[in-house]
């Protein structure tokens, strides 16, 4: 899967999957740990060390925060990137068939030139031969 990720849609997006996988892991262990936080202030902490517990807590949280926006910006980016492939894949798609139809279109062209060419060089054959039968004559 390595070497195909960046060309690969479907792995591109399955990797955004596992980032929100991950985001949403980060989320719910964040609740937990203020969750836990929030138990031991109510449990009789009183005064500075629950105010920097909870100030603490509070810096964590926005740290865990940030972790998860990130998370969510590498899973959106790879969303993204992947329609993108998809959308220029299907435009190349396109300009290679408009090519490989302009070529035809030449390669058909050229088979007239050589038909009328040889069809000009045996009408002159005739011509000539029909000269020079009367010329004999």
């Amino acid at each position: 899967m390595a070497t195909r990720f960046m060309t690969d849609p479907d792995a591109m997006r399955s990797m955004a999957g596992r980032f929100d996988v991950h985001a949403q892991t980060v989320e719910d262990e964040a609740r937990r740990m203020w969750a836990s936080s929030t138990n031991i202030s109510g449990a009789g902490w009183g005064g500075l060390a629950e105010r920097t517990s909870m100030d603490t807590m509070g810096q964590m949280q926005t740290a865990f925060r940030n972790i998860v926006n990130m998370l969510h910006g590498v899973r959106d980016g790879l969303i993204r990137d992947a329609n993108h492939y998809e959308q220029q894949e299907a435009a190349s798609m396109d300009t290679m068939g408009q090519m490989q139809t302009a070529f035809r279109n030449i390669v058909n062209m050229l088979h007239g030139v050589r038909d009328g060419l040889i069809r000009d060089a045996n009408h002159y054959e005739q011509q000539e031969a029909a000269s020079q039968q009367i010329l004999s004559s």
